[in-house]
């Protein structure tokens, strides 16, 4: 995957947005519901596809679109996909650990800043 910052729109139970940023092999980001992302990504093929694995760091009583489940604690919901990193934009099923797909569309904004 080419490091930069990307747009998730993604649907299930619900649906939401959030920012992932890619960077040498680590994925960070954040939604709108204030859900935290921290996972990695690696190649699988040489056509392009990586495979993503990352846990979703659920707030308390905020419902996921993966089913609608809330729970009264913080908790991690763990996600995973693969795409074609040689794409700037595209939709992909997200597999949860809820066993509750999640439909998605990413799009590239930005590449990350060079330091000086």
């Amino acid at each position: 995957m080419k490091n930069g910052m990307y747009l998730i729109h993604f649907k299930g139970a619900g649906e939401g947005y959030a920012t992932l940023t890619f960077q040498d092999g680590i994925i960070y980001g954040y939604d709108e519901s204030g859900a935290e992302y921290d996972g990695l990504y690696r190649p699988v093929d040489t056509q392009g596809t990586i495979a993503i694995n990352i846990n979703v760091q659920m707030k308390a009583n905020v419902p996921t679109v993966a089913g609608g489940v809330s729970k009264p604690f913080d908790w991690v919901l763990t996600v995973s996909t693969s795409l074609n990193a040689n794409q700037p934009q595209g939709s992909v099923i997200v597999q949860t650990s809820l066993n509750y797909p999640i439909s998605a569309t990413y799009r590239r904004m930005r590449d990350l800043p060079v330091a000086a």
